[in-house]
């Protein structure tokens, strides 16, 4: 179980990217996270960072995100949509529902080719982890090369068939509830289907120093008003800009 409550944090907050050694279950560092912290933003810790983007007045209305610049911004979490085909079920419930609530609490920075992932420390299902970590947040910053584009026929066949096809070769839907394992309830809207997209600008995360031929680490498609959808190999989730 705590491998798997390690693999989880990582894939909700997208640490995967940040730190590829935890991939595979490792836990996150906090000497290594805090010092990284202190490369990053000289004078502050994590939770003086966190406490400051949380206060920070938000704006309600923003228009389409053609340009990159347009996407530069902060981000707040609202909801697991539906698993991709990589996604791993976890069986405890009450746990799963502890992480759910502390993603809540997350915040995505963009900036130039910087993505900072802003979030609370959760102590109950990590305790190792963080037994020398002295700060109720985390702040961690990964380099993208950060690309916009439109949701085309060819990005949406290279989306699907990494992550899971959403129709069949007949033509019939794909039942996205089978690769939620039972779990429907923890998702928000298991029929979502990214080709209803298509046309849409989408964000596309590229990693230089990825050793794999795939440099694309996730898609960002913009839905309108702020709100965006985040896809990873794991699922789809819903976040909002909020400044």
């Amino acid at each position: 179980m705590k491998k798997y409550v390690s693999v989880c944090i990582l894939n909700i907050f997208l640490i995967m990217c940040v730190l590829g050694c935890c991939a595979c279950g490792e836990e996150i560092n906090s000497e290594e996270a805090g010092s990284k912290i202190q490369e990053t933003e000289t004078g502050k810790n994590p939770d003086e960072l966190y406490e400051l983007k949380i206060t920070e007045s938000t704006v309600s209305n923003f228009s389409n995100m053609e340009e990159k610049e347009e996407w530069y911004g902060d981000y707040k979490f609202i909801e697991y949509i539906r698993p991709h085909f990589g996604f791993q079920p976890n069986p405890d419930k009450e746990q799963r529902q502890r992480i759910l609530d502390y993603q809540k609490q997350s915040i995505v920075s963009l900036s130039e080719n910087s993505v900072k992932y802003l979030g609370s420390v959760n102590r109950e299902d990590e305790p190792d982890a963080y037994e020398d970590y002295k700060y109720d947040h985390y702040v961690m910053e990964a380099s993208y090369v950060l690309k916009t584009m439109i949701l085309d026929e060819k990005v949406l066949q290279d989306i699907t068939s990494r992550w899971g096809r959403e129709y069949h070769l007949d033509g019939t839907p794909v039942d996205f509830s089978e690769w939620a394992y039972g779990d429907e309830s923890y998702f928000a809207d298991i029929d979502f289907k990214v080709s209803d997209y298509e046309g849409h600008y989408i964000l596309i995360f590229y990693d230089e120093q990825n050793p794999s031929t795939i440099k694309e680490r996730e898609y960002w498609i913009d839905a309108g008003n702020g709100v965006v959808y985040s896809l990873t190999d794991q699922m789809v989730s819903k976040w909002q800009k909020i400044r």
